[in-house]
Order: C-alpha cells, then sequence, then structure tokens
C-alpha cells in the first residue's frame, strides 16, 4: 500500500528536498545518506534513558531528521540518476530496524525506571503482532496478486472502515505519534497502543481473506 503522507508533505518532504539539492554537488550518495540516517537513527536511542524535557526535545528532533533524511536518499537518487533495487531495499530496511530498536529501547528504558514487567510484555507483544501483520500483508500481495477484482484493495481506497482501521498503520502517522509521545513525556503510549494495533491488523487481514474464501467456495457451491 502506498504511503499516505498526511503531515509531512507540509514540511517533513520540504526539508528533505532542500537537504537532497545541498548533497547534489558533493560526493554523497543516496546509500550512504541512508547509512548515515541508519546511525542516526540507532544512536537517538541512547536519549530514551536520560530525564529531562531538553533530552526528549533531542530525541524528537532527531526522529523527525531521520524522517526527512528518508525523503532525502531517494530524492537524491533521482537527482544523481542513482536509483537502484539494493537502494530501495536498504532504505525500507533502515526504517522498520530504527523502529524497532527505538520501541525495544522505549521498553527496557521504562522498565528500568519502574521495574513493571508490563513494559517487557508489550514490547513482546509489539514484536509478534508487527511481523505478523507485516507476514499476512506480504502473503495476502503474494497470494491474490493476480486477482483482478481483489476487493481488500478496493476497500483500502472506498471503505471508510477500512481507511480509519489502516490509518495508524501509515509511517507518517507512526512518526507523528512517536514524537508527540515523547516530547510529553509519556513514549510507552505508542508502545501500548500498537502492541494491541499490529494484532488487531493481521487478524484483520486473516478474517477478511477467510471470509473471502467461505463466500467463494459458497458461490461455487451454488453454480453447481
Amino acid at each position: 500500500m502506498v504511503t499516505i503522507n498526511y503531515i509531512a508533505k507540509y514540511y517533513i518532504f520540504p526539508l528533505g528536498k532542500a537537504i537532497a539539492k545541498l548533497l547534489k554537488n558533493t560526493p554523497a550518495t543516496p546509500n550512504s545518506v541512508t547509512l548515515f540516517r541508519a546511525l542516526m537513527g540507532l544512536s537517538a536511542a541512547v536519549l530514551l534513558y536520560q530525564n529531562g524535557f531538553i533530552y526528549r526535545l533531542i530525541f524528537a528532533a532527531a526522529v523527525i531528521m531521520f524522517y526527512a533524511i528518508d525523503v532525502t536518499d531517494g530524492i537524491l537518487a533521482g537527482l544523481k540518476n542513482m536509483r537502484t533495487k539494493f537502494g530501495e531495499w536498504i532504505d525500507g530496511v533502515c526504517d522498520k530496524i530504527v523502529m524497532d530498536i527505538w520501541v525495544l529501547n522505549i521498553a527496557i528504558a521504562n522498565y528500568l525506571q519502574t521495574k513493571e514487567i508490563i513494559f517487557i510484555i508489550a514490547a513482546s507483544v509489539y514484536f509478534l503482532g508487527k511481523h505478523l501483520y507485516i507476514f499476512a500483508s506480504l502473503r495476502s500481495d503474494i497470494c491474490f496478486q493476480n486477482h483482478t477484482e481483489d476487493k481488500l484493495k478496493k476497500q483500502l481506497k472506498q471503505n471508510l472502515f477500512s481507511r480509519l482501521l489502516l490509518f495508524f498503520v501509515e509511517w507518517d502517522i507512526q512518526i507523528h505519534f512517536l514524537v508527540i509521545a515523547s516530547l510529553i513525556n509519556m513514549n510507552y503510549l505508542f508502545l501500548f497502543f500498537y502492541a494491541a494495533y499490529f494484532n488487531v491488523i493481521w487478524v484483520s487481514y486473516i478474517a477478511y481473506y477467510f471470509l473471502k474464501y467461505l463466500k467463494e467456495e459458497h458461490n461455487e457451491i451454488s453454480r453447481k
């Protein structure tokens, strides 16, 4: 599904484009920018263990810059005519790894501060749900990509319930949710919300295709 940038189009994309233009006539390559972005994002996780608004502010700024540079490497690849399949792949991998590292460190930092095991449990549920969602999504695309009348794809575009259900899957929303939760010193809200949300999503995928299968079987029997 194509990412919808509800918020990023107003300031993340202009910032990313501006950085790309500055790097156009330098030796920087899109992959080196992606590597820098990954290292910056991973380094920012250290800030999650610090107390005080200034550290939360710096972390939030790092998350925003991580997002902006995510735009930069893609635009730079176009400006330098250096688009590659590997570059697209490593860009997506970078996003997922860094976000997972942030979530893991949010859980550990909150556990160390409170000694409440619920944060570790929430992280486990988060990772289980997220990767089951990714698996269910990928498998549905692989198995049903040849179906010319895939109702799920139509629902994603037309059905209000589907739009609302998948709203928080958007990378744009995840990033800004994390920024806001961090600034108000409640980053655990991100952890708890997505621990529940991703599990709802993967169950919804399976339920949809199971019901679709039952309907197709019923129609086949009816025709006979």
